[in-house]
């Protein structure tokens, strides 16, 4: 009896170390599959915040990409508006500077119509270059009709020119400049 209590004996210690050998390799698989399932959740994060952080990168280097062209778009734009602005002003001084050249040579015109100034080259008719007289055709004897009175014609209405000019003044901007004069028509018989 002995022997088969010895026998038990054995075969109930052996079945209890091969059940604590079956919790002692349950226990670490268990323990191998929560490391397991650690470091897969764990590279999973990393691998999820890496491509977080690519994108966010990818997504920073395109603002400032589009940043840049709208920084040069918006340099070009200025480049031109000073250009257009620069141009509008050079071609103002010009229409300005045409104009103060057309205004001299009109009061010098004046002038030299009513007898002030005597008639100089640069006053005659030029039809090429479009006097500031209308008409400028000639007759049979080549002189200019509708041009700037010659020396002769300046002496006989001498006075006229005077009172246009008298006239002109008083009423400013208000005398008709392309009517007929409110001075009295007067023959040159009458002069």
């Amino acid at each position: 009896m002995a022997k088969m209590a010895d026998t038990v004996l054995k075969k109930s210690n052996a079945a209890e170390k091969e059940l604590e050998q079956r919790v002692l390799q349950y226990a670490q698989e268990k323990d191998q599959r929560a490391e397991a399932e650690e470091n897969r959740r764990k590279k999973y994060v990393l691998d999820r915040n890496n491509e977080i952080k690519k994108t966010l990168d990818r997504q920073l280097e395109e603002k400032n990409k589009l940043k840049q062209i709208e920084q040069l778009k918006n340099k070009e734009y200025v480049a031109q508006v000073i250009a257009k602005d620069e141009k509008d002003r050079a071609d103002q001084k010009e229409k300005d500077r045409n104009y103060i050249e057309k205004m001299k040579a009109i009061q010098k015109f004046q002038k030299m119509q009513m007898g002030e100034v005597e008639a100089s080259k640069e006053l005659k008719y030029n039809p090429d270059a479009g006097s500031l007289v209308v008409g400028g055709k000639q007759d049979k004897a080549k002189r200019y009709l509708d041009g700037p009175m010659n020396n002769e014609e300046i002496k006989m209405n001498r006075q006229l020119l005077q009172e246009i000019g008298q006239l002109k003044k008083q009423l400013g901007d208000k005398f008709p400049s392309n009517q007929a004069s409110p001075v009295k028509s007067v023959s040159k018989s009458a002069l």
